[in-house]
């Protein structure tokens, strides 16, 4: 049987072979290659380009990069400012705030170069997100002469919404305007970004009026924000108002996300034809490769509206437009197998598995839980095994998968022994999807399995700290005792 032989596999692979760990989808993103095909504008272009190779593989944030940029001046090359601003915004980018850090800490401690307003802006965001709030109050407030000014203070009060700190924002906000440097709309933004957010509705008006009469224009960050407000109560008429309002700014390029916000506002509101016309506008301005995030968006919200052919579409654009990595692959296959479209599906997993990127073993894992939900538990095991061969002991969330579709079919003892597995075989910290947990303890409620197996797999579940005490007592007080066999 299948089963048997997946035990069997997946038991001696796992003294032999660790599953990758997985990165966050951005930091997949940022590879080598990816780095090959960037073009930063700089003086030094070509020398520049060698030095970020150098520096783009490290992606673990717990390995200093500072002796590589020490090794390259060592080795008597040189690098500019200017490549290493550009190198600092592309860290950033892909949410590699530490190294991001590193460099510009480096610049002024090793490199002597002076910073500008906007390095220091940058580099109190990244301490904010690195080391906490409380050093970059430290380093804020240690700024002196042209680095105290407009770009440093909107850093400040970014970070404080950030952090949703509603009083200290508001403090920073009120210091600006006392010294006359409130007049950027980005800093507005971010404030009625962290209103919108803490859902103060009160302030969020006063300060969209504040805006109106200071003369302030619009951005399409402004708009963006204020057709979310609206969408947040579904207010159509509102959010229409506020369209009219942008297409009449001849100061405003609106980009995709702002219809793509819209969009799904309207798909929300049963509006559907008009959110396909705002996503086609959407399509429409997807202009560069960082755009690449605008296809996830599309792709779930034609999705959402049953549209296969136009997330098979999405899709084929996004290919012929950029490099797909692994957040892609797993938006893509999630979208078209809640569409029920399993051929597609599968022939975009294998294509997955072809472009040989990183082994996400959450890519197969969608298809795992499909699979069992659907009651397609010999293409589940199958899937098992190709995770098996490909990455070792499947992660835990596989398991479960896999023992919530034995329990839906009735068989009983393959879910309680798969759910051991995926207990035994998990990493420390392993917290399963608390709905997939709650089918399948509901499950086991009506299955009539004997009371003492029930306890003993309860008592593996808290005893890993799988689950809280609290909980798998309570399950155990809500058992059915009639249903059960003790």
């Amino acid at each position: 049987m299948i089963f048997s032989r997946l035990v069997r596999v997946a038991a001696t692979s796992l003294s032999s072979t660790v599953a990758p760990s997985v990165s966050s989808p951005r930091n997949v993103s940022f590879s080598s290659a990816a780095a090959r095909n960037r073009n930063f504008n700089s003086p030094t272009n070509r020398s520049g380009n060698e030095l970020y190779r150098r520096i783009s593989p490290v992606g673990d944030p717990r390995v200093s990069i500072v002796p590589i940029l020490d090794s390259w001046i060592e080795e008597g090359r040189s690098v500019a400012k200017q490549q290493l601003v550009s190198y600092i915004k592309e860290l950033r980018y892909y949410g590699r705030h530490y190294h991001a850090l590193e460099i510009s800490k480096w610049m002024t401690d090793k490199r002597h170069l002076d910073l500008t307003s906007r390095d220091a802006a940058m580099r109190l965001d990244l301490i904010a997100r690195v080391n906490g709030i409380k050093q970059a109050e430290q380093y804020f407030d240690g700024l002196s002469g042209q680095l105290e000014g407009i770009n440093t203070y909107g850093a400040l009060v970014n970070c404080y919404c950030r952090a949703q700190s509603v009083e200290k924002a508001e403090e920073i906000m009120q210091k600006m305007r006392d010294l006359g440097i409130a007049n950027s709309i980005l800093t507005y933004n971010t404030m009625l970004g962290l209103y919108h957010r803490v859902e103060n509705k009160e302030k969020f008006d006063a300060l969209v009026k504040e805006i109106d009469d200071s003369g302030i224009s619009f951005d399409a960050m402004t708009y963006n924000i204020l057709i979310s407000s609206y969408g947040a109560v579904l207010d159509v008429n509102g959010m229409e108002q506020i369209l009219i309002r942008m297409k009449s700014n001849p100061d405003v390029n609106p980009d995709w996300a702002v219809y793509n916000n819209a969009a799904t506002i309207y798909r929300k509101s049963g509006m559907k034809k008009k959110a396909i016309e705002m996503l086609e506008k959407a399509e429409g301005l997807i202009t560069k490769k960082k755009d690449i995030q605008a296809y996830y968006y599309l792709i779930t919200n034609y999705a959402a509206m049953g549209e296969k052919s136009r997330v098979v579409g999405v899709w084929e654009l996004f290919k012929k437009n950029g490099k797909v990595l692994n957040k892609g692959y797993m938006d893509v296959i999630s979208s078209l197998l809640k569409l029920e479209d399993f051929e597609t599906a599968e022939k975009i997993f294998d294509e997955w598995e072809s472009q040989n990127l990183s082994y996400d073993v959450r890519i197969p894992n969608i298809l795992i839980g499909a699979y069992s939900r659907s009651g397609l538990m010999e293409k589940a095991e199958t899937m098992v095994e190709r995770v098996i061969k490909k990455a070792g002991e499947p992660h835990a969330n596989s398991w479960l998968n896999l023992a919530i579709g034995y329990l839906k079919l009735g068989q009983t003892y393959k879910a309680m022994e798969t759910m051991k597995r995926a207990v035994n075989g998990s990493k420390s910290g392993w917290r399963p999807d608390p709905r997939a947990l709650e089918d399948f303890l509901g499950q086991l409620k009506e299955t009539g399995v004997c009371l003492e197996e029930v306890k003993e797999l309860i008592q593996l579940l808290t005893d890993t700290n799988v689950v809280p005490v609290t909980v798998g007592d309570r399950f155990l007080m809500n058992l059915p005792l009639n249903g059960v066999n003790a």
